[in-house]
């Protein structure tokens, strides 16, 4: 019937709308299992810089469908920096990187509040970020 939405009740903007959803929850988790093979693969690369480059880059593709993509790209952003800013720093900057990709493969993905902390710690405490300025 006209004006009744579908058989389920939804209208069809809504019915697409769950469907724009689902393919953004696809893309997340793809993008979550990917990180966790490139934080594996750079916790035992000889030269991890590289790695981290991958992680910014598969970042890009979900920036709008994954809350914490920000995150993501700053801290690997900065630690891809540091490499290349401070090049006395190298080492250090480099075992961070594999600090944060070991603490990244410890974490549940999926669990907010773990993902929060864990960016709050390197963002704001280890990387210097500026809370105000977030």
């Amino acid at each position: 019937m006209p004006g009744q939405g579908t058989a389920v009740g939804l209208s069809p903007q809504d019915a697409l709308k769950g469907l724009n959803a689902l393919g953004h929850d696809e893309d997340v988790s793809a993008y979550l299992e990917q990180t966790r093979h490139l934080a594996n693969q750079l916790v035992h690369a000889d030269d991890p810089y590289d790695i981290g480059l991958q992680f910014m880059g598969a970042t890009l593709d979900v920036f709008t469908a994954y809350e914490y993509a920000d995150s993501v790209y700053l801290l690997w952003g900065a630690l891809t920096d540091w490499v290349e800013l401070r090049p006395h720093e190298e080492a250090l900057a480099m075992r961070h990187m594999v600090t944060a990709a070991r603490e990244w493969l410890q974490l549940d993905p999926h669990d907010s509040e773990a993902v929060q902390r864990y960016f709050q710690r390197w963002l704001y405490e280890v990387l210097g970020y500026d809370r105000e300025q977030r």
